[in-house]
């Protein structure tokens, strides 16, 4: 049974953590879905669980954003299929935790890549659509990192302040247009068995900052649709994110340079008990919902 709804919105990412739970809470909410995300995803499964859990319809895309060809192609794609969206969640993203030097070149032109060219390119080939629309949404995913340099995460965290003063410069050109540019910055979140370890490897500071994707996904997308311009879930975040704006950046390099070094110092290697262990503090609700989007995380 097909939903009775046009409004579409293109997720990428989809198939597990934050991807997922965004594709969960729209699909909840009433929204068609594309869902993009690579092959070895679970984004097909996905699809076809929310698709009979809540009524909508779903296009469920494998595929990688790092092809840039295949970025027009994918667009043309959708155009083809009769699909016009009106919310575009730009959540692809990747990352790793080295010193700069010690990364393969590569792995680094990887993260730019995903995080900024895909991020970027996406947005250009879906406005002239999004235009079209009365109403429009673009949601990008930044990240707390945004606001401050990250020692051992150099270029994840630059491409991060990329997404936010991109997102916010153009909300500026596309004023009085309709389409409305909303940039999330959260702070870390546990998907899966090593976010959790590197949950607990930060100690307090890490526990008090962390949410889970299921909450920050419904508060991003309910302040998106309202037009926020950034969105920085949890009232701990948003100190922090003050409190950077007055601390000395040579004091921030020193806490998060160190925090990064202590953690691969000490960070135990996983257990079987760890990787079993239930996300704590979710409520009994969204707990139950999230299991309808169990996928694994890319």
């Amino acid at each position: 049974m097909k939903s009775q709804s046009r409004r579409f919105a293109l997720i990428t990412g989809a198939g597990g953590g934050l991807g997922s739970a965004f594709a969960m809470e729209a699909a909840r909410k009433g929204w068609n879905l594309v869902l993009i995300d690579l092959p070895s995803s679970g984004v097909k499964e996905l699809g076809q669980r929310l698709e009979r859990a809540y009524t909508v319809e779903t296009y469920s895309v494998a595929f990688d954003l790092a092809d840039a060809d295949g970025r027009e192609r994918l667009v043309a794609w959708i155009a083809r299929e009769g699909i016009e969206v009106d919310l575009l969640i730009n959540n692809a993203g990747t990352g790793s935790c080295s010193a700069f030097e010690s990364a393969p070149l590569s792995r680094l032109a990887g993260i730019i890549d995903v995080n900024v060219q895909a991020l970027m390119q996406l947005t250009y080939l879906f406005l002239p659509q999004l235009k079209r629309r009365r109403r429009a949404t673009i949601l990008n995913v930044a990240s707390l990192a945004a606001f401050y340099p990250m020692p051992s995460m150099a270029v994840y965290a630059a491409t991060k302040s990329f997404i936010l003063n991109f997102s916010l410069a153009i909300r500026h050109e596309l004023a009085g247009t309709g389409v409305s540019v909303s940039a999330l910055c959260p702070a870390g979140m546990v998907t899966n068995r090593d976010t959790a370890d590197q949950v607990d490897a930060q100690g307090f500071f890490g526990k008090i900052t962390t949410l889970y994707p299921e909450r920050v996904a419904a508060i991003a997308l309910r302040q998106a649709l309202r037009g926020r311009d950034v969105i920085i879930p949890g009232v701990v975040n948003r100190l922090i994110r003050c409190l950077s704006a007055i601390v000395p950046r040579a004091w921030v390099i020193r806490i998060i340079g160190g925090r990064w070094r202590t953690e691969a110092r000490t960070r135990p290697a996983p257990t079987p008990r760890a990787a079993e262990r239930p996300p704590l503090g979710l409520p009994p609700a969204r707990r139950a919902r999230a299991s309808i989007a169990e996928a694994p995380s890319v």
